[in-house]
C-alpha cells in the first residue's frame, strides 16, 4: 500500500500564498469493493474535470501524479483515451507504479478496481503552479482558494475522508471538518451568507434537523443523535442527559458555495430568552413543525417572537414518517393559528410508513430516498416527474398550479408574466421565476414557503438546505435605516454573552455595517465606554476558530470586552456614536428593536454550604446573570438570603446544577415558590412632608401623589400633573423613588404593577437636595400602599394537555377541581384528545408527575405564560397565613 499526497500551490517569495497540503484521501473498506470503485471513479472524473476547468479560467498549470496498478496503466490509457503531455516513471513499490504526468487539456481516470485486494488508501498528487502570465501573489491566493474549495467539495461529495495541513500554519489538521473551517474564513461575501435560526416547539426535531445539515454539508463525518447524547449542537452535559436544548448554539458551515451561520434554539418555555435574542439578530429562520401535532403551544410563542423582529421564515413539516402524520392538517393549523398563508413548495410522496420522498413543485422534480441503498440519506434519486407517474403527476400538476395562483396574488411580477398570455398558462413560468418570486414574498413576510421531510429518517434535508439558500435573504441590505445612519462605519450588536473559564467573557456580535478587527479599540454606546477587542473568533458550537477580521453581515465572538452585556451597541468611536444618535432622532421607530426580557415567574432561595463559599457563589451568580438576562439574583432585605428568580422549575434547576458542576460551588436551593405581583385596586391621593437640617442647612419638601389603577400587567408609570412646574432634576428623582418603592409591595413585598402615579403637587425649599425630595415621594407612595386596597396577582399559564380518550374525564376533572383551570376547548386528533386551558402557575407545580400518574405515563402537557390576574381573596388569605 502506497501513501499518497496531494499538494495545491507552491511556496513563493514573501508574502507567502495560501497553500493547502492534502496528505491522504481514502475510502472505508466497509463500503465494499463495488462501492469503492464507484466512489473513486466518480471522484476522479468529477474532480479532474473541475480542476481542468479552473485551470483554464485562472491560467494555473497543473501537475498530476497518478497511482495505479502497473499492469492496468496502459489498458486504462487505451480505454479512456488518456494521452499525457509528458510521462516519466518515477519508481515502483509494492506492485504500484508511480507515474508523474502533466495534463493540460485531457481527462485522467484512475484504474478501475477489479482486483479483490483493494488498498485502504489510494490517492493522487496535484501540484499547481503559477504561469508566467499571472505572477501576482494576491491574485494567485484568490485563485488558489477557489481551486482548493472545488477540490474539497468534490472530495466531500464522494463521502471520502481526508487529512490535510495548510502551509504557513503550525497546526496539523487531522479532520476534514477543520479544513472546512479554514475555507469558511475566506467565504465572507455578503450575498453568499445566510444567518438563520431553527425555531420550534419542544421535541419537534430542531436539533435533529441541524445535525443532518452539518453531516450533509460535510462538517461532520457521522450523524449526531439526540437520544445517543452525541450531537454537536447540544454540547452541555445537561442537554445531553435530558435530550433537550437549553442554550442556543451557533455554528457555521458551507453549502452550495454559501456560508450558513446557523443558531439552534431551545423549544422549552423556560429558555425563551435564548430564542428571543437569537431572532433579534437573524435574517431568516426555519420553523419546524411536527406533522402529527401541527402548531403547538410553544410554536405560537416563537412565532410571535419572530413577528416582533420581522424575521422571514420557511416552514419545514417534520416527522412525515410517523404513522399519524398529516400534511394537510398541519397546513391548516399553520393557516388558522399563525394567521399566515402557506405556500406549498413541496408535496410528500407517501405518508407515514410509505413516506419515501418529495416532489419539488418549482422544478417538478421527484426526489426519493432509499434507506436500503444508503442509510445515512446522503444518496438520493432525482428525476423529472412524468405523466406515467399517474396520480402523483396529477397531484403535482394541481399543487403547482395552486402555488402559481398564490404567487400571482402576492407578487406583481408573476401576475404580469401570466397576463401576457390570454389563456393564463401557468406553464409559462420557469422554475427560476417561481423561485425568485417565492424569495421576494418570503423576504417581505407575505407568506411562508412550506417544505416537508423526516429528519430522523434522513429524508429531504438536502432540499431544505437548498431552499434556505434560495428563499431566505442575505444579510445585506438588511436594515435600510442602519445603512442610512452608519453607511460603511462599524455598527455591531451584542446579543449574547458566555462565560469561559480560560478566555473570560465571550461576547457574540452581529456586525450590521462596517468591519471589525482583532486588537481594535471600539466604543460601547450603551455603556458610554471604550472597549478593547483582544481576539475575534468564528464559533462552531463549543469550539472556536480565531480570525483576524470580519465584515458586515457576519456573526462572530469577541474576546476581551469587559463591560459589554446583552443588548449593547458598539461603534467605532464616541464621535461616531454621537453622530449616529443625531441621525437616528429623525426616525420614529427604534433603529434596533431592544430584546424583550420576560419577567421571572418562579423563585428559590440559594445559600452556600459554608460562609467561605459565599464569595465564589456571588461570582457564579454574576457570571450566570451576564449569560442569562432572564435570571435575577437579589438579596432579601429582611432575611439576608439570596433569592434566584427565573422562568420555571427546569430553568432554576439547571442553574443550580451549573453552579455546582461548572463553578464548583456547593449550594443549597430552597423550595420552589411562585413570583406573585401586588396591585392597588382603587384610586387614591396622599401627600407627605419631609423637613431635615443637614450641615446647618434646611432641606424641606411637600409632595402630593395620585395613584390610578391600570391593567394588571402594565408596569408602573410616573407622570407630571398638568399644572405642575417642576425641574427635570427633581422630577427624575421622584420618578426613580416611585419605581424603587414599587419594587416591594405592602402585602408580601412582591413588586407592585398596574398603577399610574401622578405628581400633582410639589413644594420644595430653595436649595433642597433631590435625594430629600425623592425620600419624601417614597414616604408618600408608601402611605398610599398601606392605606389603599391592595391585592395579590398570580401568574396564569396557557396549557395544552394531551391524553387518550379513556383518560379525558380524569384529566378534565383534575384540572377543574385541583388546578382552578378554565377549559377553553377540547380538540380531537386521531385517538388523542388535546385540552386547551388556562390555569394559575401555583397549581401546576408538580403537574407533570400527577398527569403521568393519571394517564399511566401516556399523558403530556406544555405551558407558556399568559398573564397576571387577581388572586381570589380566599387564596390570598390562605397564602398570607403561610408566610
Amino acid at each position: 500500500m502506497m501513501e499518497s499526497r496531494t499538494v495545491i500551490g507552491q511556496r513563493l517569495a514573501n508574502p507567502e500564498p495560501i497553500i493547502a497540503y492534502y496528505k491522504n484521501a481514502w475510502y472505508s473498506l466497509e463500503q465494499g469493493p463495488l462501492r469503492c470503485q464507484l466512489l473513486h471513479n466518480y471522484f476522479t472524473r468529477s474532480l479532474i474535470i473541475d480542476i481542468l476547468d479552473k485551470i483554464k479560467e485562472t491560467r494555473i498549470g497543473l501537475r498530476y501524479r497518478l497511482l495505479a496498478f502497473s499492469k492496468y496503466v496502459a489498458e486504462q490509457q487505451s480505454t479512456y483515451g488518456i494521452i499525457p503531455v509528458s510521462h516519466r516513471l518515477v519508481g515502483q513499490k509494492d506492485g504500484w507504479l508511480m507515474a508523474d504526468c502533466v495534463y493540460m487539456d485531457k481527462i485522467c481516470l484512475v484504474s478501475n478496481f477489479s482486483q479483490p485486494n483493494i488498498p485502504k488508501a489510494l490517492g493522487s498528487t496535484f501540484r499547481a503552479y503559477l504561469s508566467k502570465a499571472d505572477a501576482s501573489t494576491a491574485r494567485f491566493n484568490e485563485k488558489m482558494m477557489k481551486l482548493q474549495f472545488r477540490v474539497y467539495q468534490q472530495i466531500r461529495n464522494c463521502r471520502l475522508h481526508m487529512s490535510a495541513r495548510f502551509w504557513g500554519t503550525k497546526n496539523v489538521i487531522k479532520e476534514d471538518t477543520d479544513i472546512q473551517r479554514q475555507i469558511l474564513l475566506y467565504t465572507c461575501i455578503n450575498n453568499l451568507i445566510r444567518n438563520i435560526g431553527i425555531i420550534a416547539h419542544i421535541d419537534a426535531g430542531k436539533t435533529t434537523v441541524t445535525e443532518r445539515m452539518l453531516f450533509y454539508s460535510g462538517f461532520t463525518k457521522t450523524i449526531g443523535e439526540v437520544h445517543d447524547g452525541d450531537t454537536v449542537m447540544d454540547y452541555m452535559q445537561q442537554e445531553r442527559d435530558r435530550g433537550i436544548t437549553i442554550q442556543s448554539a451557533a455554528i457555521s458551515y458551507q453549502w452550495k458555495q454559501h456560508r450558513i451561520n446557523l443558531i439552534d434554539t431551545p423549544g422549552h418555555i423556560d429558555f425563551t430568552i435564548e430564542v428571543e435574542r437569537a431572532l433579534r439578530v437573524l435574517d431568516g429562520a426555519v420553523a419546524v413543525f411536527d406533522a402529527v401535532s401541527g402548531v403547538q403551544a410553544q410554536t405560537l410563542s416563537v412565532w410571535r417572537q419572530a413577528n416582533r423582529y420581522q424575521v422571514p421564515r420557511i416552514a419545514f413539516i417534520n416527522k412525515m414518517d410517523r404513522n399519524t402524520a398529516n400534511f394537510q392538517m398541519t397546513l391548516q393549523s399553520i393557516k388558522e393559528k399563525l394567521h399566515i398563508q402557506p405556500l406549498v413548495t413541496q408535496i410528500p410522496v407517501g405518508q407515514g410508513a410509505t413516506f419515501s420522498g418529495i416532489v419539488d413543485l418549482p422544478t417538478m422534480q421527484l426526489i426519493t430516498w432509499d434507506s436500503g441503498e444508503c442509510e445515512d440519506g446522503s444518496i438520493f434519486n432525482s428525476r423529472d416527474i412524468r405523466e406515467t407517474d399517474g396520480l402523483l403527476w396529477k397531484n403535482s400538476q394541481q399543487a403547482r398550479s395552486e402555488l402559481v395562483e398564490q404567487l400571482a396574488e402576492l407578487d406583481d411580477h408573476v401576475l404580469n408574466v401570466l397576463l401576457q398570455d390570454d389563456n393564463l398558462d401557468y406553464g409559462l413560468l420557469s422554475s427560476e421565476e417561481i423561485i425568485s418570486a417565492i424569495a421576494r414574498i418570503t423576504k417581505n413576510i407575505k407568506a411562508i414557503p412550506v417544505l416537508c421531510g423526516s429528519a430522523l429518517k434522513n429524508t429531504a434535508i438536502q432540499p431544505l438546505m437548498d431552499k434556505i439558500v434560495e428563499f431566505l435573504p442575505s444579510p445585506l441590505p438588511k436594515n435600510n435605516k442602519i445603512s442610512a445612519i452608519f453607511e460603511d462605519s462599524l455598527f455591531a450588536y451584542a446579543f449574547k454573552v458566555l462565560h469561559d473559564r480560560q478566555r473570560g467573557s465571550l461576547v457574540f456580535l452581529r456586525i450590521y455595517s462596517g468591519s471589525l478587527k482583532s486588537r481594535q479599540s471600539i466604543y460601547n454606546v450603551t455603556r458610554s465606554c471604550r472597549e478593547q477587542i483582544n481576539r475575534l473568533l468564528l464559533v462552531f458550537a463549543d469550539d472556536y476558530q480565531e480570525i483576524k477580521s470580519t465584515s458586515a453581515g457576519n456573526i462572530v465572538v469577541a474576546v476581551g470586552l469587559k463591560h459589554t452585556v446583552t443588548g449593547d451597541t458598539l461603534v467605532l468611536s464616541a464621535s461616531a456614536g454621537e453622530a449616529a444618535v443625531r441621525k437616528a432622532e429623525s426616525h420614529e421607530d427604534d433603529i434596533i428593536p431592544s430584546i424583550k426580557i420576560p419577567e421571572p415567574v418562579f423563585f428559590r432561595t440559594i445559600e452556600p454550604y459554608t460562609s467561605a463559599e459565599q464569595k465564589a457563589l456571588d461570582h457564579a451568580l454574576r457570571c450566570l446573570q451576564l449569560e442569562d438576562p432572564s435570571l435575577k439574583a437579589t438579596v432579601d432585605e429582611d432575611t439576608g438570603q439570596t433569592v434566584l428568580s427565573g422562568m420555571g422549575e427546569l430553568h432554576l434547576e439547571i442553574i443550580g446544577i451549573r453552579i455546582k458542576e461548572e463553578f464548583k460551588v456547593n449550594a443549597d436551593l430552597g423550595p420552589l415558590q411562585v413570583s406573585y405581583r401586588e396591585k392597588i385596586t382603587s384610586n387614591a391621593t396622599e401627600n407627605a412632608e419631609l423637613d431635615r437640617v443637614l450641615n446647618g442647612k434646611r432641606h424641606a419638601a411637600i409632595v402630593t401623589l395620585t395613584v390610578e389603577s391600570l391593567v394588571e400587567s402594565d408596569p408602573v408609570v410616573c407622570v407630571r400633573g398638568n399644572d405642575l412646574h417642576l425641574s427635570d432634576e427633581y422630577f427624575d428623582s421622584i420618578r426613580d423613588a416611585v419605581i424603587a418603592t414599587s419594587s416591594h409591595g405592602p402585602i408580601l413585598s412582591f413588586p407592585v404593577v398596574g398603577i399610574k402615579v401622578t405628581v400633582t403637587n410639589c413644594e420644595i425649599q430653595v436649595g433642597t437636595l433631590p435625594s430629600i425630595v425623592a425620600a419624601c415621594a417614597s414616604n408618600c407612595l408608601q402611605r398610599i400602599f398601606v392605606n389603599g386596597d391592595c391585592r395579590l396577582l398570580e401568574p396564569v399559564m396557557k396549557i395544552e394537555v394531551q391524553c387518550f380518550d379513556k383518560d379525558l374525564g380524569n384529566v378534565l376533572g383534575d384540572l377543574s377541581k385541583n388546578r382552578r383551570a378554565s377549559i377553553n376547548e377540547v380538540n380531537d386528533k386521531e385517538d388523542i384528545r388535546i385540552i386547551m386551558a388556562e390555569a394559575p402557575l401555583e397549581t401546576l407545580v408538580g403537574y407533570a408527575t400527577a398527569l403521568r400518574s393519571m394517564t399511566s405515563g401516556t399523558g403530556s402537557f406544555t405551558m407558556e405564560y399568559s398573564k397576571y390576574s387577581l388572586l381570589p381573596l380566599q387564596q390570598q388569605e390562605l397564602l398570607m397565613s403561610k408566610k
